[in-house]
């Protein structure tokens, strides 16, 4: 499978580059943004399979992200892990009622970041799978139409080809059976 992207979206530099390595390390490919607003103008110009967000952030919050995210029917399928130091049980709740595929408080354990993307990203291909299959099918079966078609409009290209001699001869018998007489 190809390198997954993943956007982290965190606002202190030095913890976002320390996610960035620690996914860089494990194989992933990683955009980074700032804040809330930057990250919806990385998501317009590269689709990631995964971001992992926190909350507290400038200008637009992780919340407030996750609801921009959320409301796009393009990025909905994007698994979304709230990464924070917002651990009391009712953010923990509030981001898990958001609908987050995971929450991890600060300060996380590197293993414990890891398993949570893996899991999400497994369980992303599962769903994907059976639908990627379809559109396979479906293309053979596009595939197998149009070149039905295309050999419809040859055998119709031919049947006109042979039709139009056949039309003359026909023509030019009637004309010497009418010139000769029918007993000849």
């Amino acid at each position: 499978m190809d390198t997954r992207l993943i956007l982290i979206v965190e606002d202190d530099l030095a913890v976002q580059e320390g996610i960035a390595d620690i996914l860089e390390v494990a194989g992933y490919e990683v955009l980074a943004a700032g804040n809330g607003q930057e990250a919806l103008a990385v998501l317009q110009e590269r689709r990631p399979d995964l971001i992992v967000s926190d909350i507290m952030m400038p200008y637009m919050d992780g919340y407030e992200f996750y609801e921009a995210v959320h409301s796009q029917p393009e990025w909905v399928t994007i698994p979304f892990i709230f990464l924070t130091a917002k651990g009391e049980k009712e953010d923990v709740r509030l981001g898990k009622r958001l609908g987050a595929d995971d929450y991890l408080v600060k300060p996380f354990e590197r293993e414990d970041l890891l398993i949570a993307i893996e899991a999400k990203l497994r369980r992303l291909e599962e769903v994907q799978r059976p639908a990627l299959e379809r559109a396979e099918q479906l293309e053979e079966q596009l595939t197998r139409a149009e070149r039905l078609a295309l050999l419809g409009e040859l055998a119709a290209e031919f049947a006109h080809e042979i039709k139009s001699p056949v039309s003359v001869i026909t023509m030019q018998a009637a004309l010497l059976q009418r010139q000769l007489g029918a007993e000849d």
